[in-house]
This record gives structure tokens, C-alpha cells and sequence, in this order.
């Protein structure tokens, strides 16, 4: 049966104050993380891996690429790594390509200097379109924008810039997610005591369907809940995966045995792996915290505590998330 590997890559440069994805200030990559996963996959052969976080790249292209080349994947197989604007170029991001890498999403979020802020982004506005161009350089046929809207103190005409600029780095997939308020987060703490207002409802709505509308006349037509393609082969679809069966919801989790050093708690096991297909979640809790939901786009699969999950299933709904 088909398959594919979603690679949690937990570590950032920050955490930003909306995120309550499983992200830590920087470690490293452990040397026995690659041979691990391969030993847990066995003689299977993914048809689609992704690579997501946290931030993958800040881990060096050699060591994006150790990984891949560990997980062998099957000829032809979709790989996809998210990636922060200031943390690759066109020499990294051709590496990568050379490497197998065929899709590369650059997380935007917004054109305007204040929302990043608001947002605790580090890059500048500028510096994602720089990014999709450089991506596009160093030769990936599929590259994409990941944007958010809904940030408090984001205008509507402040939405309507961050498409017409995602627009002009020549993406063939844009994602667009609703801002969230998560427990726990600094961004929960400021609406809870007054400093920056929840975001309201009837302006999400209207914001999604100016993305859609925006993005539609654009070339790029919607296919799933948040996200929009210049094509069908743009589409982020995990390759020849079938919902999950009863007996494969009733299997234990594949996960590695590694450890990433490094973060807030200086040690992380593998922990919780989650399945979503046909609008059912499957969930299996291995050493630490509990998933939502992971599909081949849901950011909220980035709650996953292991280095590496295996996941079966389609993108037949993607989460409300943050990208």
C-alpha cells in the first residue's frame, strides 16, 4: 500500500507569540537520527514526504538531504519542505533541488511590516518574494506561499497587498489560514488581558473571500478549504494514499526512536502520531503530548512530538491552522 513520511523538523531561530505548534529555540541533528528512520520504515519505499516544523531549513541543506537519502523514497515521489524567507538561498534551495526536493513552501504570512510584527515574524516584507524567486532559480517547478490573515491591526487593504505580493513571486500554490487565538500562547495572553483584540469572525470571512476571489482571477483556483493551485500537479496531495482501513487505525504508531537535542526541555522523545482520512482522526500516544490532526498541509500536524511520524491517509480536509 502506498505511503508517505511527514518529517517534523521542531526547531525555530524564535517561537512566534500565536504558535503552539511543538517548536523549540534551535538544536541539532542528532547523527543516528537518519539510519533510525530507515530502520523504522523497513523495506517501504514513501511516495511522498514532507518536511515541516518548526523550521526545517534552519538545518543545513547536507542534512535535509542525509534525511531524505535515509527515507529512500519510491521514484517520482513528491518532497516537500516549508521554509522561513531568511533562512535559505538559491545556492541551499538548489542543493536541495539537485537532491530530489521537488516543492518548496516559503511561510510568508503577510507584506506589511506591522502584521509581521504583530506576528513576531523575523524576516522582512520583502524577503519571501525573494525567496519564491530564488526557489524558482534554483530550479523548483512547484513553489509555494503560505500566508495568514486575520492578524489584529490587519486592514483588509493590508490583506489585499499580502495577495497582490505573494502574487507577484510567481507561486503555483498558495495557502491561506485563518489566525487562531491558541491557550497557552503569548498572543492568547494579550487578547485575554486587552492588548490586541480577537480576531473577528465576520472579517475572516471576508478576507477569505477576497484570497479566493484574489487568487482565483489569478490563475490559481481553489481545491481545498485554505489552499489554491495554478494546477493539478500544484496540488499538494499525498500520491496514491487511501483513507485509513479499521485494522491500520488499530496499528501502533511509526515513529523514530531518536532524540533531537537541544530546546526548551533540552530532550525530546518521540510522542504522538495522528492520522487523518475521510474526516476521521486516528491516534496513537506514544511518550509525550497528544496531535490533532496531520494531513499532507495541516500545519497542525507541526504538534507532532517526533522527529519523524508515517502517516497514511488523504487531504480530504485540512485543519483550521497557522501556517
Amino acid at each position: 500500500m502506498a505511503f508517505g513520511v511527514y518529517v517534523h523538523v521542531p526547531w525555530c531561530a524564535s517561537v512566534c507569540g500565536y504558535c503552539d505548534f511543538n517548536t523549540y529555540v534551535p538544536g541539532h541533528l542528532d547523527g543516528t537520527t537518519p539510519a533510525v528512520m530507515r530502520a523504522e520504515l523497513g523495506p517501504r519505499r514513501p511516495q511522498t514526504v514532507f518536511f515541516g516544523g518548526g523550521t526545517p531549513t534552519l538545518l543545513a541543506p547536507a542534512d535535509l538531504i542525509r534525511i531524505l537519502q535515509a527515507l529512500d523514497p519510491a521514484p517520482g515521489a513528491e518532497i516537500s519542505v516549508e521554509a522561513n524567507p531568511e533562512t535559505v538561498d538559491e545556492a541551499g534551495l538548489a542543493a536541495l533541488r539537485e537532491a530530489g526536493f521537488t516543492r518548496v513552501s516559503i511561510g510568508m504570512q503577510s507584506a506589511r511590516a506591522h502584521v509581521l510584527r504583530t506576528l513576531e515574524r523575523a524576516h522582512t516584507p520583502g524577503a519571501a518574494i525573494a525567496a519564491m524567486r530564488a526557489a524558482r532559480a534554483a530550479g523548483f517547478d512547484h513553489v509555494g506561499a503560505d500566508l495568514i490573515y486575520g492578524t489584529p491591526g490587519e486592514t483588509d487593504d493590508d490583506w489585499r497587498a499580502s495577495l497582490d505580493a505573494a502574487l507577484s513571486g510567481n507561486p503555483d500554490h498558495v495557502a491561506a489560514y485563518a489566525l487562531t487565538v491558541e491557550p497557552g500562547t503569548k498572543l492568547a495572553a494579550h487578547v485575554r488581558a486587552g492588548r490586541v483584540p480577537e480576531p473577528d469572525e465576520d472579517a475572516l470571512a471576508r478576507r477569505y473571500e477576497l484570497a479566493d476571489a484574489t487568487l482565483t482571477a489569478a490563475g490559481l483556483p481553489w481545491y481545498e478549504v485554505s489552499n489554491w493551485a495554478r494546477t493539478p500537479n500544484a496540488r499538494c496531495h499525498p500520491r496514491g494514499l487511501r483513507p485509513l482501513t479499521d485494522a491500520q487505525r488499530s496499528q501502533p504508531p511509526v515513529t523514530t526512536g531518536a532524540e533531537a537535542t537541544g530546546g526548551r526541555s533540552g530532550r525530546e522523545r518521540t510522542g504522538t502520531w495522528t492520522a487523518r482520512a475521510s474526516g476521521r482522526t486516528a491516534t496513537r500516544r506514544c511518550t509525550r503530548a497528544t496531535a490533532r490532526a496531520a494531513s499532507c498541509r495541516s500545519p497542525a500536524a507541526r504538534r507532532l512530538t517526533p522527529v519523524s511520524g508515517s502517516w497514511s491517509g488523504s487531504c480530504s480536509a485540512s485543519a483550521p491552522a497557522r501556517a
